[in-house]
C-alpha cells in the first residue's frame, strides 16, 4: 500500500493529542485513494471521468489544509515545522497534489508539476516502468512533489489571507499562529520565516484581520485560556468502511505510532544549538520572487519530506537528538 497507516510513525503522540489524531486518521482514510491516483496520474478515457477526478482532487487539497490548520493551531507554526523536520516522520503527511505539467495550472505554476503516464511512456519507457513498478512503495509517487511544509504552503498560496476561496488557504486561526511566529523575535530557521517584505508572507503580515486575531490569540496563550481545535468523537463504525485501516488495535492502542525518539521541549532549544544549517541565506519567497524556479526553492531550503532520497532530514534529526538528550522531555502547547 503506497499510503500505509498501520505501524507508521507520527510527528506527535496520538495519546497526547487524540483530537488531532482522529482528524488525521479521517483525512488519511478518506483521501489516500485520491492521493494514489493523483500521484500515478493515469490518463482518463472521458471528460466525465476527468470532471469527477478534478472534484475529488479539490476535496483532497481542501481536507489537507484543514488538517494542516489543525496542526498549526495545536502546536504553533514553528513547533509544527520543527516536529516534522526533527522527527523525520513524514510518511503520514501527503506531499503530493501538484498540477499536471500540461495543464493550465501547471504552466502557470512556480512549483513542481507532474507528468501523466501517457506522456511519460512516450518520452521515456524507463521512467514509465519505474513509476508503475514503484506505485505501491510508500513515498515513491510523491518523491518529486513538495519537498517540505514551507514550500507546500507558499507555493499553494495557502498563507494568503485574502484568498477568495477559504478552502484554498489555512484557517484564520492557523494564519494568526503563523503570523505570531514569523513576526516574533524568537530564533527560528530561515526557511520557516520567509521574506516578510514580499509575496504571500508580506500579504499575511499586512492583513489587519489576521493581525487582530493574532493579538487575541497571544492574550489567550499568556492567560492559558487558549483552546486547541476539537474534533467529533470517533465512532467505531467509521473504521468498518471498505479500505479503511483500524483506528485502534484490539488492546486499545493506536495503530499509528508515536515518535520513537522524544521531542525537544520547544524549537527554541534546538535552533541556537544546531546553528544555521540552511544551504543558502535566501528565503523561499525571495527565491520564488527572483526566479519562479521551484528547483531553486528545493535547493535553497532543507527537505522535510523524507520521501525524497536526497533529503537531509535524517542528518538534521541525528544532530537534534544530540541536543535533545540535554533537554527536558515535556512540551508546552
Amino acid at each position: 500500500m503506497a499510503y500505509m497507516w498501520v505501524e507508521i510513525q507520527l510527528w506527535y503522540d496520538p495519546a497526547e493529542y487524540p483530537e488531532l489524531h482522529v482528524e488525521h486518521w479521517r483525512f488519511w482514510m478518506n483521501g489516500r485513494r485520491v492521493f494514489w491516483k493523483w500521484g500515478l496520474h493515469a490518463p482518463l478515457t472521458s471528460n466525465a471521468a476527468l470532471t469527477q477526478r478534478r472534484k475529488r482532487k479539490m476535496a483532497a487539497v481542501a481536507a489537507r489544509l484543514v488538517f494542516i490548520s489543525m496542526n498549526i493551531a495545536t502546536f504553533g507554526y514553528n513547533n509544527f515545522l520543527h516536529r516534522l523536520e526533527y522527527s523525520g516522520n513524514t510518511l503520514l503527511m501527503w506531499w503530493g497534489g501538484i498540477s499536471g505539467k500540461t495543464s493550465s495550472a501547471g504552466s502557470a505554476s512556480a512549483g513542481p508539476t507532474s507528468e501523466d503516464l501517457g506522456g511519460m511512456c512516450r518520452r521515456s519507457k524507463f521512467e514509465y516502468k519505474t513509476r508503475i513498478h514503484s506505485a505501491l512503495t510508500p513515498g515513491r509517487l510523491d518523491k518529486n512533489a513538495h519537498k517540505n511544509m514551507t514550500s507546500l504552503l507558499v507555493l499553494s498560496g495557502a498563507l494568503n489571507p485574502a484568498c477568495k476561496k477559504p478552502e484554498n488557504r489555512l484557517s484564520d486561526l492557523a494564519l494568526a499562529r503563523v503570523r505570531l511566529d514569523v513576526t516574533s523575535q524568537r530564533p527560528a530557521r530561515k526557511h520557516w520565516k520567509g521574506n516578510l517584505k514580499a509575496g504571500v508572507s508580506k500579504a499575511l503580515v499586512e492583513d489587519t484581520r489576521i493581525r487582530d486575531l493574532q493579538a487575541t490569540v497571544e492574550a489567550q496563550l499568556r492567560d492559558s485560556t487558549y483552546e486547541i481545535p476539537r474534533a467529533t468523537a470517533f465512532d467505531p463504525k467509521e473504521a468498518t468502511k471498505s479500505g479503511y485501516d483500524p483506528f485502534k488495535k484490539a488492546d486499545g492502542s493506536y495503530t499509528a505510532l508515536a515518535p520513537d525518539e522524544g521531542l525537544p521541549v520547544d524549537y527554541d532549544d534546538v535552533v541556537p544549538a544546531q546553528g544555521d544549517d540552511d544551504a543558502t541565506s535566501e528565503t523561499v519567497d525571495e527565491i520564488i520572487d527572483m526566479t519562479g524556479d521551484q528547483s531553486q526553492v528545493v535547493e535553497g531550503i532543507p527537505s522535510g519530506n523524507n520521501n525524497d532520497e536526497s533529503s537531509d532530514s535524517s542528518f538534521t534529526a541525528s544532530l537534534l537528538r544530540k541536543v535533545n538528550a540535554k533537554t527536558p522531555k515535556t512540551e508546552s502547547k
